[in-house]
């Protein structure tokens, strides 16, 4: 669907005699600064615009996501002759993402009917109009954006068995001088670089790679388990070779302690050899499997791949048949349990890239509810069974940059929860995994009387080495650090002692203390209710079949 940059070559050839008050979001607009331009518009006041800056403001709209202001105003550029098509396509789209069924089906017919491609396309938005009120909003707690997120782009990555992975877009003047996060604004070069939190830590680290690659822009990094071997995917957008200024795939050697990338090469098969571009890497939990984005010269699309390792080498990467489709599958992300998030448009979904879960095991593929889908894109979902939840990446209107970081806390668990009725019912589930918070009152640290499991799991668990429990620990932020680090760790054998009671063995039981310094609700200044969700101790049992993740 290459309809932004036909709608481009429409609005920038047709546009001229701009009011003087709408200068500034024109200048905006013309370098692409869409959110700026919205806002500039929106000051400058629709009513007074001509109906090239009315084209310009809705189109500006669409783009950082303000559906409902779409539908508001398409309405004033009906009449205009010669309107490019695009304007209907973003009409049904916005319609179907403020719920207004019947206005969003008319809007699509329209636009069938006037383009002579992507007619599959559109019946696959059709089909998605008529079933998208049956997909019911998933039960959670919170789901709000991180307030760490910057003015630029955020993007969730994954646990390792060195910390979180998460990347993040800085910004370089004209001399390719790094800028302060206050003048990304006025960047000439964006540049995506990955950061890890260590275990332990609660703060972020940049990885450092060589002073060759300092104007590399990482989209993707993933450690072999077991291993110092690491396999990244980056772009340098200023090279002067072209086939540089795609994303390929590399390899190289991680070292912990200084937290760097050294004796980096190309991998086989990095993209360089049949001239396509490779990004978004990942391997799972065993180091079986890695896949990864693909995008073939002479293709508008991009599918996932993937390889296998045998022994101490990888196959040659094949399509993964069984998610690709005719159009977008990017973004793949392999989860604790062996399964493989990704994001694609070419299902039924709620708008541009929804984030779908892939089972090998079962070979289905699960689309997520609301509020992780929505209308704009949304990608790179990763599971925490500590959190009882989950981060993933959304550009949705409203946000702190031009992509952001969300956290979701479940009041269930993604994956199948099963009653425990006998062994043999544990023994077949594909994932089977207990989560429960306990809360505490403020500077609380008391017995539990009440059973933390119930007796058919406490017999599995006595007998079954596959299970292991976690117990996360959270104080809120009031008192020092190493107070409420203390005060999170008493909580945790307070538990800990209730479960040995129950005839839990004291060896599968992991306290993780983390005080203040991972809350669960973030917030500048806490309400009592928020702090209140910061007193907690989760607790997760869980068990993976081995087939799911080989």
């Amino acid at each position: 669907m290459n309809k932004i940059s036909v709608v481009l070559f429409f609005l920038f050839s047709s546009f001229f005699g701009v009011a003087q008050s709408e200068g500034n979001a024109n200048h905006y607009f013309d370098r692409y600064e869409y959110a700026k331009a919205y806002k500039a518009y929106k000051e400058a006041g629709i009513d007074q615009m001509n109906a090239d800056d009315v084209l310009k403001y809705i189109y500006s709209c669409y783009v950082i996501g303000d559906f409902k202001e779409v539908c508001n105003n398409i309405y004033k550029i009906d009449k205009i002759e010669g309107l490019d098509p695009f304007f209907l396509w973003a009409s049904a789209q916005s319609h179907m993402a403020v719920g207004q069924k019947e206005q969003a089906k008319e809007n699509y017919l329209k636009y069938k009917m006037k383009v002579d491609t992507d007619h599959e396309f559109i019946d696959l938005r059709l089909q998605s109009l008529e079933e998208i009120e049956f997909w019911d909003t998933k039960n959670y707690m919170t789901n709000s954006i991180l307030h760490s997120n910057s003015t630029k782009s955020d993007i969730s990555g994954y646990k390792s068995a060195y910390g979180f992975i998460s990347y993040r877009e800085i910004g370089l003047d004209s001399s390719k001088n790094l800028l302060s996060p206050e003048q990304y604004e006025d960047a000439e070069l964006l540049l995506l670089k990955p950061m890890i939190m260590f275990n332990g830590s609660s703060s972020h680290e940049f990885v450092l790679l060589p002073d060759s690659l300092s104007f590399a822009s990482v989209n993707s990094i993933s450690f072999v388990p077991n291993s110092d071997q690491v396999f990244f995917s980056y772009s340098e957008p200023a090279h002067d070779n072209e086939i540089y200024c795609a994303p390929h795939l590399y390899k190289g050697r991680y070292d912990v302690n200084s937290n760097s990338i050294s004796n980096i090469q190309p991998w086989k098969y990095s993209g360089f050899e049949d001239t396509s571009s490779i990004a978004h890497v990942s391997i799972n939990s065993l180091g079986t499997k890695m896949v990864f984005t693909k995008k073939h010269y002479y293709s508008d699309y991009s599918d996932i791949f993937i390889s296998e390792r045998l022994g101490n080498t990888w196959s040659e990467p094949r399509p993964l048949e069984a998610i690709n489709s005719k159009w977008n599958e990017v973004f793949p992300l392999f989860q604790e349990n062996g399964t493989l998030c990704f994001s694609s448009n070419g299902r039924k979904g709620f708008g541009k890239l929804d984030i779908y879960n892939y089972s090998f095991y079962k070979e289905s593929i699960e689309h997520f509810q609301a509020p992780i889908n929505g209308p704009m894109d949304d990608f790179n979902y990763f599971e925490d069974s500590l959190l009882m939840g989950a981060h993933y990446t959304s550009n949705r209107f409203n946000g702190t940059g031009d992509d952001d970081i969300y956290r979701i806390i479940y009041d269930t668990t993604v994956s199948e929860v099963l009653e425990v009725k006998n062994t043999k019912a544990i023994m077949e589930t594909e994932v089977f995994r207990q989560d429960q918070i306990l809360h505490f009152n403020f500077d609380e640290v008391v017995s539990i009387e009440a059973p933390v499991v119930d007796s058919n799991l406490v017999h599995q668990l006595s007998r079954d080495n596959g299970f292991i429990i976690r117990l996360e620990c959270h104080a809120d932020e009031r008192g020092t650090d190493s107070y409420n680090q203390e005060l999170s760790e008493k909580r945790g054998e307070t538990v800990k002692k209730r479960l040995i009671s129950q005839g839990i063995p004291e060896n599968k039981i992991v306290i993780n203390a983390l005080g203040e310094s991972d809350p669960l609700i973030r917030c500048e200044i806490c309400k009592e209710e928020q702090h209140a969700e910061n007193r907690v101790v989760i607790f997760s049992v869980q068990k993976r079949k081995q087939k799911d993740a080989l």
